[in-house]
């Protein structure tokens, strides 16, 4: 059975936070230094950056995106499969996107170890990360807050300032 990754709006948002769900903010760390939620965890889901994969015909007006191949392996880092998560961004476009992603590998987990095979030619550093994606795959308990950090900041809600870099 598939599942569709659920939205709710920011107020509903704030009411998963107040009761307990992990926030996870998938915006970059310069757009989280920003300002966010208070006690959110920040996993990118995109980098901007000249080396990505989108190729634009005015490189110098619009950033490029390359997506973090460590997503799911950062976010099981700090979050367990069996937490409640609500995913936010900027705007609520990445947000959706990475929340598909965590709900997807519940079903991809149930597929089974891809380190088997033929004569042992998986290199020996691919099959353990193929093996720990096994691991942490299985996320089920994710939303996604629609609007963003945008429409959080844009409705009032408590927010963690910009935070100044210390020398």
């Amino acid at each position: 059975s598939s599942e569709a990754a659920v939205t709710v709006d920011v107020h509903a948002g704030r009411g998963l936070v107040d009761a307990g769900h992990k926030y996870l903010d998938v915006r970059t760390p310069e757009e989280f230094k920003r300002g966010h939620l208070q006690n959110a965890i920040n996993v990118p889901y995109l980098f901007f950056t000249p080396q990505g994969e989108l190729r634009s015909p005015f490189p110098l007006f619009l950033p490029r995106k390359k997506k973090n191949p460590d997503f799911l392996e950062q976010v099981s880092l700090t979050c367990n499969k069996d937490d409640h998560i609500l995913v936010g961004c900027q705007s609520g476009a990445r947000s959706i996107t990475a929340t598909e992603e965590l709900l997807k590998s519940v079903r991809s987990s149930h597929l089974g170890s891809a380190t088997e095979e033929k004569g042992g030619s998986v290199p020996k550093k691919r099959a353990c990360r193929q093996k720990n994606l096994l691991q942490y795959l299985g996320f089920k308990n994710v939303k996604n807050m629609g609007g963003g950090f945008a429409a959080w900041v844009e409705n009032g809600l408590p927010v963690k300032p910009l935070q100044e870099e210390l020398y």
